[in-house]
């Protein structure tokens, strides 16, 4: 398919337009949902899935990492260091 990852960006800027930013970060194939707590991460992360499930949206559980503490680095393509903070790589 030609142009696939850009309809796929597109499509994850539409589904998580009221996440992105706030509590949720997103770029190509990568998502990171972020939160300064253990509490309120479990609370992102249900909202997120269910984000997912509204839309039909299928993960791969052999891709995705959960709750990690601490600085996070990322890619030069996206710009994620939560220093203190727990996320889920999608």
């Amino acid at each position: 398919m030609k142009n696939a990852e850009t309809t796929y960006q597109q499509t994850v800027n539409r589904i998580f337009k009221n996440q992105l930013g706030r509590i949720m970060e997103g770029y190509v194939d990568d998502m990171f949902v972020k939160s300064m707590t253990f509490k309120q991460h479990r609370l992102d992360f249900k909202k997120v899935f269910n984000v997912l499930s509204q839309y039909q949206i299928k993960l791969n559980p052999f891709k995705y990492v959960f709750a990690i503490k601490g600085e996070i680095g990322c890619s030069q393509k996206i710009h994620c260091s939560f220093e203190g903070a727990y996320s889920v790589v999608l």
